[in-house]
């Protein structure tokens, strides 16, 4: 399957604007007449909201049960909605992929880091944005946006 369009990544903590970056992203692209959808991780397929509710609203998973999880949601987010997309020459803006995986099961979750990225890489297969923006703030600043209270 030939690439044709652009894939585009935000990434960064909770509360980092992310979803909001993106969205002004892909309204700015739509504007202009460019043929632009939006997706996210967990998420953009039925499926995907479908573990993203599991993974958002379960009692505490076992790490190896989140990793899997998040696993199973970008392949099918990958095979049935991104790159079809990008075959059909569409920008793809996706609100987190999976260097949040990495960086959650790894640092988060304490799980063995050659264990994850090598499951990363075989779901991944290769398969890397064109561009992934990183936002970077305090780990205050972004918990006071996610609660709503201004620093």
């Amino acid at each position: 399957m030939k690439r044709k369009g652009f894939f585009i990544v935000f990434e960064g903590i909770e509360g980092c604007g992310k979803t909001t970056q993106s969205l002004l992203l892909y309204e700015k692209f739509e504007r202009k007449n460019y043929d632009v959808i939006h997706t996210r991780e967990p998420g953009g397929t039925e499926f995907g909201e479908k573990l993203r509710d599991l993974l958002l609203h379960s009692e505490e998973l076992s790490p190896l049960t989140e990793l899997f999880l998040f696993l199973a949601d970008r392949v099918e987010h990958i095979k049935t909605f991104i790159k079809p997309a990008l075959c059909e020459e569409k920008i793809v803006i996706c609100d987190r992929y999976y260097y949040s995986t990495i960086a959650y099961q790894i640092g988060g979750r304490k799980m063995p880091e050659q264990f994850v990225i090598q499951l990363n890489k075989v779901v991944v297969n290769n398969f890397i944005p064109d561009v992934v923006f990183y936002l970077d703030i305090p780990v205050d600043s972004a918990f006071a946006r996610k609660s709503k209270i201004k620093l």
